[in-house]
């Protein structure tokens, strides 16, 4: 099967890159795949021009360096069809494919110009359609979400979805079987990261990792703990100090994303990727949930067990720091994993017969 795969690939968000490289690496094992090189104007602008381009003059240096590493991976790890930057370029490119394959992330997420892009509900073509573990991000879907949905995915020959709730949802609303399938990083082992893993002398030390965290007097009490516990801390990303921290890296790409989990002692994140590469690298964390969009991250600490890692209003540093049974929790995520491997082969088998008919 030739297969086309359309994702947000190139953004420069580790979780974005991580996805897409696995789902790529999962198809590609029996298929002949690309990732269509879609990139719109409004991936780099982080949703207001005007404060984007602010931040790039006054971090020049680090948006550079960042973009070099986020670039260079995407071009030794992908491939890609030729680059695409507008919906109705794409509509116009005679893509030489048998089906094609929309997920994950939150593609359909309407908080979100993606959410809104025609693009990720495959309407430029009337090939074959697959949705495997596209994310509302949410726990309900809003008017707009609600009839966009409805009305293009009735045609897909498999739909499924990263969140439980989201999957009952669609299901009334397109009268067809819709899947709760694992994110794409899951459709991988642990070495097809680990290769990617290095050490740097910042880790010679044990340290906690705080990634994508606002912050707040909660994030500042529980790096606070820590601190009081000898551990130095490292503020991965962004532009700001959100914490009291002893070393915080601006420009990482995404090989620093994963050597920084993989060595950690500890993971603070207010991220569903930081948080599946911790059950990935069985690594102690807490993950501090956004006030909106926490609906995905919930899905995977119900599934895998780990409610209790969820930070909310307040917190339990006995609870946060104790050991997690990683074999109950692998055996917990184990079968979720393996029905959605069948379930995305079977989808494409189901698409090899359309093409067939």
């Amino acid at each position: 099967m030739n297969l086309k795969i359309i994702t947000m690939h190139a953004m420069h968000n580790p979780g974005s890159i991580f996805q897409a490289y696995a789902i790529q690496q999962y198809l590609s094992r029996g298929n002949n795949t690309e990732l269509i090189d879609y990139r719109p104007s409004y991936f780099y602008t982080e949703s207001n021009r005007i404060k984007f381009l602010i931040k790039k003059l006054l971090y020049f240096r680090v948006y550079s360096s960042r973009s070099r590493k986020f670039d260079g991976f995407i071009k030794d790890n992908f491939i890609l069809t030729q680059k695409v930057t507008a919906y109705d370029e794409l509509k116009n490119q005679h893509f030489k494919a048998d089906a094609f394959v929309v997920g994950s992330d939150q593609l359909w997420n309407s908080d979100f110009e993606c959410g809104k892009d025609d693009a990720y509900v495959l309407a430029f073509t009337d090939k074959p359609k697959i949705s495997y573990a596209t994310s509302v991000g949410k726990q309900s879907m809003n008017a707009f979400e609600i009839e966009r949905l409805s009305n293009t995915l009735k045609d897909f020959v498999a739909v499924s979805v990263r969140e439980e709730r989201t999957a009952c949802q669609l299901e009334k609303l397109i009268n067809k079987k819709v899947k709760w399938v694992c994110d794409p990083v899951f459709l991988l082992e642990k070495d097809d990261y680990i290769k990617f893993v290095r050490k740097t002398d910042i880790m010679s030390e044990p340290y906690v990792m705080v990634y994508l965290s606002e912050a707040s007097d909660m994030l500042t009490e529980i790096v606070g703990r820590f601190k009081e516990k000898g551990y130095r801390i490292i503020l991965f990303g962004g532009f700001t100090k959100r914490c009291d921290c002893d070393y915080h890296i601006k420009d990482a790409g995404p090989i620093e994303f994963l050597s920084y989990i993989y060595n950690a002692e500890y993971v603070i994140s207010s991220s569903f990727h930081a948080t599946a590469f911790c059950h990935i690298f069985h690594k102690k964390f807490a993950t501090l949930l956004p006030k909106s969009n926490s609906e995905r991250i919930m899905s995977l600490l119900r599934l895998s067990g780990l409610e209790d890692r969820a930070v909310r209003d307040s917190f339990n540093s006995d609870d946060m720091v104790k050991e997690v049974d990683w074999k109950s929790v692998d055996s917990r995520i184990r079968n979720h994993i393996t029905e959605s491997k069948i379930f995305l082969d079977m989808s494409v088998e189901e698409a090899g017969r359309k093409v067939s008919e």
